[in-house]
């Protein structure tokens, strides 16, 4: 049973009926997911999303091939989910190192929260997420200047 199916009380293959916005949008009823592309024009940027409140999941991708020291995938869940659904959900941020390969550094803090693992923000993770904003990237690894990302934002799941 995968997250959402958990989450929703929803059997396996069952699919959620909602209306597509033009935006990139679906309306399931009380879940919704919010999709929009944004340029990185820093290392390190907050970027405003289109949600309207926390979202209890937010997963940004990079749109085009990253490079060594780049950010190129990120996954965080709000507080109210970690401690829904227990600490195996964590938030993690994917980056190519520059000796090659890719690494991950997870944190168990809800994006909402105050993030106190330097080596997480260091290394771009999602974090001071309210219902505007989220700060993606970090001094140590960041996002690809010039390129274009992916955040995906699905609300109402508790």
């Amino acid at each position: 049973m995968d997250i959402l199916s958990y989450i929703l009380g929803m059997k396996a293959g069952e699919k959620a009926s909602g209306d597509s916005g033009s935006s990139g949008n679906v309306n399931t009823g009380e879940v919704k997911m919010y999709s929009k592309s944004f340029e990185a024009t820093a290392k390190q940027m907050e970027v405003e999303h289109i949600a309207g409140e926390v979202p209890d999941i937010l997963a940004i991708t990079i749109a085009d091939i990253p490079t060594s020291g780049v950010v190129f995938m990120a996954l965080g869940f709000s507080q109210a989910l970690v401690e829904k659904l227990g600490e195996e959900y964590v938030n993690e941020v994917t980056f190519l190192a520059a000796s090659g390969g890719a690494m991950r550094i997870s944190s168990n803090v809800g994006i909402d929260m105050p993030q106190t693992q330097s080596l997480y923000i260091n290394c771009g993770g999602i974090r001071d997420v309210t219902d505007k904003k989220f700060t993606i990237g970090g001094s140590q690894y960041g996002l690809n200047v010039g390129d274009y990302y992916i955040y995906r934002a699905i609300c109402g799941l508790v």
